[in-house]
């Protein structure tokens, strides 16, 4: 199940307004996000990131396809994936400081496609037209202020990989 929260900040960071250039990181309200250009083949995306979080020597723990569900329960097609990563060796600093840290674990990378008014869309190139791929992540250390977890060093540094794995995935699709 997704945390309400994960789908604000994602219906947030649609409607937040300036759009960056493609393969610019920006920090937008407590998240990072990387726009890419609406005719990236998303598949490419979803595989990049998989490819740059195990470059930073992080687990893909999972790939849970939002869209296909959406599609079986409730007829939307659009084009969602979430990507579950850990890394083991932050995790255990981390708990060691504070075992609440195990409410924002595993870190999450969102991969969707949004038209030109913001709205979820499949990869159809007429809806697709004027939109974007979205590649972000709730920044950690935002998360664990939300729910009073101190200044944890592992999650500070967790947070700085995760804006490396959106950098590499931003510079790929620059060329």
């Amino acid at each position: 199940m997704i945390p309400i929260r994960s789908l604000l900040v994602a219906a947030c960071l649609v409607f937040a307004g300036a759009v960056a250039a493609a393969g610019d990181v920006k920090r937008e309200l407590g998240a990072y996000v990387v726009y890419l250009p609406a005719e990236t083949n998303f598949d490419q995306v979803v595989e990049r990131v998989q490819d740059e979080i195990l470059a930073q020597n992080w687990e893909v723990l999972k790939v849970q396809d939002i869209d296909k569900g959406l599609k079986e329960h409730h007829n939307i097609d659009v084009q969602n994936k979430l990507i579950l990563a850990c890394k083991s060796q932050y995790l255990a600093q981390a708990i060691q400081f504070d075992p609440d840290v195990s409410m924002i674990i595993p870190c999450r990378i969102a991969v969707y496609r949004v038209g030109s008014a913001g709205q979820a869309v499949s990869g159809d190139p007429e809806l697709c037209a004027g939109g974007k791929i979205i590649v972000g992540f709730s920044d950690p250390v935002e998360e664990a202020k939300r729910i009073g977890i101190g200044d944890s060093e592992a999650v500070k540094v967790a947070s700085k990989e995760l804006q490396a794995i959106l950098q590499g995935v931003a510079d790929h699709f620059k060329k």
